[in-house]
């Protein structure tokens, strides 16, 4: 029977049969007599809400509906500010979630034995399609995430869990960079967050899989988030993140921690624009490589 511990956040914008099938999937399943489930329609002109309130009536699933169409990330932080649990898993409105998997988290989750509880957990994510064993997302084995892979354990959104009070202060706390104009990783934001302030884990098992490829997100000034330009303003605004968290954290070890993460962005900035160059301009990617390996032999 569920309990205060655990709710599936599920935000939705304009996707009225997608999400509506995946609440189907969980209402036929039961888990809605498991854990909360909480869905946040961004405004959708499709009649998304009216038709999901159907859907879940007498279920006890709470169907929400913005007043406007608040963005992709502030509808993202209303799933935390709206959400009554101890814990959240987030997952897309087109990802399916495993419901045989749900037992074995809540199990961890309230177990007596649990000194620290994880703020965060990346559980495994496969592709639904996925010819091979290895994840999309995930490690084998549970084991401590290193503040090196904080963009790993937090790439793609289904399935990641947050303890939710902390996620809130968090936030709150880099709400000005989680605001800022072309932001489109917020869910990363506040990994990195997270990893300063207690444990977060990898898990071995998935709680979501891949049903269909979302469409790219893509603003007025940058374009799609893989392109050139939208690569150097993400990274910016990365860098911007973390400088000003280096600044402001006084405890030696959340600093090192920051720097850590930081690092691993820089080094992962060059392997993002070097993608966009190979799908935009290939013709100069030779360039590139040599610029780059030059430096490298500079560097060691």
């Amino acid at each position: 029977m569920k309990d205060n511990l655990l709710t599936i956040g599920i935000p939705t914008y304009n996707r009225k049969e997608a999400v509506a099938e995946r609440v189907r999937e969980l209402i036929a399943a039961s888990v809605h007599d498991i854990v909360n489930i909480l869905i946040i329609d961004n405004n959708s002109p499709d009649g998304t809400f009216e038709h999901l309130k159907k859907i879940c009536d007498s279920t006890g699933i709470r169907v929400l509906k913005n007043p406007k169409n608040l963005g992709a990330v502030a509808n993202f932080v209303r799933l935390f500010q709206k959400c009554q649990t101890e814990y959240l898993i987030i997952t897309s409105d087109e990802d399916p979630v495993i419901p045989s998997q749900l037992e074995s988290l809540i199990a961890i989750l309230s177990a007596d034995d649990l000194k620290n509880k994880p703020l965060f957990i990346s559980p495994q994510f496969f592709l639904a399609d996925s010819t091979d064993k290895k994840p999309y997302r995930g490690v084998q084995k549970i084991d401590l995430i290193s503040p090196q892979q904080f963009r790993g354990a937090s790439f793609y959104m289904s399935g990641l869990v947050y303890k939710v009070a902390e996620s809130k202060q968090a936030l709150t706390d880099i709400k000005f960079h989680i605001k800022q104009p072309g932001q489109v990783y917020p869910l990363i934001l506040l990994t990195a967050e997270l990893l300063m302030r207690g444990p977060c884990f990898w898990w071995d098992k998935p709680l979501a899989e891949k049903k269909a490829q979302l469409p790219t997100c893509a603003d007025e000034s940058h374009g799609k988030y893989y392109h050139l330009p939208a690569r150097w303003h993400q990274h910016k605004l990365f860098v911007d993140f973390f400088e000003d968290r280096i600044k402001k954290i006084n405890d030696l070890e959340k600093k090192k921690i920051v720097i850590q993460m930081f690092q691993a962005q820089q080094m992962n900035f060059i392997y993002e624009l070097r993608h966009s160059i190979q799908l935009e301009r290939p013709d100069i990617l030779p360039y590139f490589d040599k610029g780059m390996t030059a430096l490298y032999c500079k560097n060691q």
